[in-house]
C-alpha cells in the first residue's frame, strides 16, 4: 500500500510538472511579443529631436585646361513639441585656370590665371512657434553673396506667419508671408536698406519609399521700388542608397527682376560704360547626401 501511495505521489508530480513546462511554454511567444513591443515603444521614445543633412558636390578636370567646381550645404533641423529651429548653409564656387601664352624675344612665356566663374553663399536662420494646430510665426535672417550677380552682401531679418496646409510622414506643404529689413552691398559700390515683403512656399512630397522630392520657392519685393523683386527656386529629387546616404538631383534658379549695373570706366577723356547683369543665375548639381 505504501509503493502504491509513493508510486501516485511521484506521477502527481510529474504531472504537475509537465502541466507547469506545458503552461510557461504557452506563455513564451505572449511574453516574446511583449518584450518586442515594449523595445519598439522605447526606441520611438528615443527618436533624436533633431536631424542634419550634408550634401556636397565636386568636380575637378585638367590637361590643356582647369576648371574646379566645389559646391556644399548642410541642413540642421531641431524640433520640439511646439516650435522648431531651422539652420541652412550653402556655397558653391566654379573657377577656371586658363594659360596664356606669347613670343618674347623668340621665347615661350606661359602665364597661368584664375578666375571665378561663379561664386554663391548663402547663410539662413529661422525660428518657427506654433500658434494653433497649423498656424505659427516665425523669425527669420539671412545672409547671401553672389560676387558674379554684383552682390558683394545682402543682410536681411523679419518674421511673419506661417501655416501648414499639409503635414503627414509623406507630404508637407507650408506657407509663409512676413516682412524683412534689408541692407544690401553692391560690387563696386552702391546699395541700400529697404524694406521687403516676403513669401514663401516649401513643400516635401515622398514618391516612393526610397525617392522624396523637395521643393522651395521664397520671393521678396522692395516695398520702395516695386521693381526690384527677387525669386528663389529650389527643387530637387533625393534617391535613398542606405539609411544615411543619399543621392541627390537638385536645380537651383535665383532671379532678379531689376539686376546690377556695373559701371566701366575708361581711359582720361573717355566717358564710362555699363553693363547690365543678366536677371537669371542657375545651377545644375548632382551630389551626395549624408544623413545623421
Amino acid at each position: 500500500m505504501a509503493n502504491r501511495d509513493g508510486f501516485g505521489v511521484k506521477w502527481a508530480g510529474l504531472y504537475w510538472l509537465g502541466l507547469a513546462l506545458a503552461v510557461g511554454v504557452a506563455l513564451m511567444p505572449a511574453t516574446s511579443a511583449y518584450a518586442q513591443e515594449e523595445e519598439v515603444a522605447a526606441a520611438e521614445e528615443e527618436v533624436k529631436p533633431w536631424s542634419n543633412e550634408a550634401e556636397a558636390s565636386y568636380v575637378k578636370t585638367s590637361g590643356n585646361s582647369s576648371a574646379t567646381t566645389i559646391a556644399l550645404s548642410n541642413r540642421f533641423a531641431y524640433n520640439l513639441t511646439y516650435s522648431e529651429f531651422l539652420f541652412d548653409v550653402n556655397f558653391m564656387r566654379n573657377s577656371t585656370t586658363t594659360t596664356d601664352r606669347s613670343n618674347v624675344g623668340g621665347e615661350l612665356v606661359e602665364t597661368e590665371r584664375t578666375d571665378t566663374s561663379a561664386e554663391r553663399a548663402e547663410v539662413a536662420l529661422a525660428y518657427r512657434q506654433n500658434i494653433l494646430d497649423d498656424m505659427f510665426w516665425y523669425a527669420r535672417g539671412n545672409w547671401y553673396r553672389n560676387r558674379p550677380a554684383g552682390i558683394s552682401s545682402r543682410i536681411s531679418g523679419g518674421g511673419g506667419i506661417g501655416y501648414r496646409f499639409v503635414e503627414t510622414p509623406d507630404t508637407l506643404f507650408v506657407g509663409e508671408l512676413g516682412l524683412a529689413a534689408t541692407d544690401e552691398s553692391l560690387i563696386g559700390g552702391g546699395g541700400g536698406t529697404f524694406i521687403d515683403i516676403r513669401g514663401a512656399l516649401e513643400g516635401r512630397f515622398k514618391i516612393t519609399e526610397t525617392t522624396n522630392f523637395d521643393m522651395l520657392v521664397d520671393a521678396s519685393d522692395d516695398l520702395q521700388n516695386t521693381s526690384n523683386f527677387r525669386v528663389k527656386f529650389d527643387a530637387a529629387v533625393t534617391v535613398a542608397m542606405s539609411n544615411t546616404l543619399a543621392l541627390r538631383v537638385g536645380y537651383l534658379l535665383d532671379y532678379r527682376n531689376q539686376p546690377v549695373i556695373q559701371t566701366i570706366s575708361g581711359d582720361e577723356g573717355v566717358p564710362p560704360v555699363f553693363y547690365e547683369r543678366s536677371k537669371t543665375d542657375s545651377m545644375f548639381l548632382v551630389s551626395l547626401v549624408l544623413k545623421f
